[in-house]
């Protein structure tokens, strides 16, 4: 049973939706929403074309037999549902069709239950946008690898030229075809290689939660690790990770991190070593914070692992919770042949 609230909007909605409410408005495209689907989540963005607001949210998965193909009223109870209240207001006093709704995802059913949620709802402009692989490829060579790599993962490539771009500016150091390294800590870990302006490769590992999780199954015996027992763990180290620990908990969360950390400080300086010129390295990901304040925190004492030495190797490293979705917003208004200033307000 739906709020009197609830009730009142929705209602306003469906009568916003009639045609005869549309007749001689002028409508035109003010923002858009962007829902980006990984393994785990979706991750909503929000942005209005005049620039005066972004937005960012995450939500749970939506059950796929719960996609409402043809019901328009359920549609927009369950949009209203997944927004923040202060969107949900933006929507609610807005014309229909006024924004545009772009769809980025790595899981096919989730694919298929938002655009059929979205598109029911009669709250955007039609068709529904779903973006594939070619947007993200418009300024990078490859030797065809690319095409087996995830959106998320373009998406990310993408992200961080603009990111480099936004944060070199007014230096004037970056050039088109510069070298950098994306690093994504989420679900699964991955990094992706860009070598003078053509993809090199990449690789996939498990993520921090598959590890701590895989121990939890395999070996019930062991005391619990979760993603608080790891942030506290380096918390209290001053973000360094022991070699040597005392006790059981300490001891996992040595191994767990002592991977995460050794193993990515491994990829990057063997990426370093390769491109030789000034190169950038950029995180991401929900874990991507952890990892970056591992990986450029120098070492405690001589039993901590050793960090980068980013300085002497010539190279920038730096986090951006946003970056696939950075991506995705730069994709759109390039293939749209739109301008946007990559800084949001």
């Amino acid at each position: 049973m739906m709020s009197d609230q609830l009730s009142d909007s929705v209602s306003l909605l469906l009568d916003r939706n009639n045609p005869e409410t549309l007749v001689s408005t002028g409508t035109k495209c003010t923002n858009i929403l962007i829902a980006s689907i990984g393994n785990s989540h979706i991750r909503w963005h929000h942005r209005r074309l005049d620039h005066s607001k972004v937005d960012y949210w995450k939500t749970e998965h939506i059950c796929f037999n719960d996609a409402p193909c043809c019901n328009e009223l359920k549609a927009i109870e369950t949009i209203r549902a997944l927004m923040p209240e202060h969107i949900w207001n933006f929507f609610s006093r807005s014309l229909p069709y006024q924004c545009k709704a772009y769809v980025c995802s790595v899981v096919l059913k989730q694919t298929s239950s938002v655009c059929a949620l979205l598109h029911a709802s009669k709250l955007f402009y039609r068709p529904i946008i779903r973006l594939d692989k070619k947007s993200f490829m418009l300024d990078f060579a490859s030797t065809g690898a690319w095409t087996t790599l995830g959106l998320d993962r373009l998406a990310g490539m993408y992200g961080a030229k603009y990111c480099i771009l936004n944060s070199t500016a007014k230096l004037g150091n970056f050039k088109s075809g510069q070298n950098f390294l994306v690093i994504d800590g989420g679900t699964c870990n991955t990094y992706l290689a860009i070598v003078r302006g053509e993809i090199k490769g990449g690789g996939i590992l498990p993520g921090l939660k598959q590890k701590y999780e895989g121990l939890r199954i395999y070996t019930p015996e062991l005391p619990e690790v979760n993603w608080q027992t790891l942030h506290e763990y380096v918390k209290n180290r001053e973000m360094s990770v022991e070699i040597f620990e005392s006790d059981t908990i300490t001891n996992l969360c040595a191994g767990i991190l002592g991977e995460f950390q050794s193993f990515f400080n491994q990829v990057i300086n063997t990426f370093l070593n390769e491109v030789g010129d000034y190169s950038y390295i950029v995180i991401t990901g929900g874990d991507g914070e952890l990892l970056y304040n591992l990986l450029t925190k120098r070492e405690r004492s001589k039993n901590s692992l050793s960090t980068l030495r980013m300085i002497e190797k010539k190279c920038d490293i730096m986090f951006d919770p946003f970056l696939v979705e950075h991506g995705i917003v730069q994709a759109i208004y390039v293939s749209s042949q739109l301008h946007l200033p990559f800084n949001d307000k």
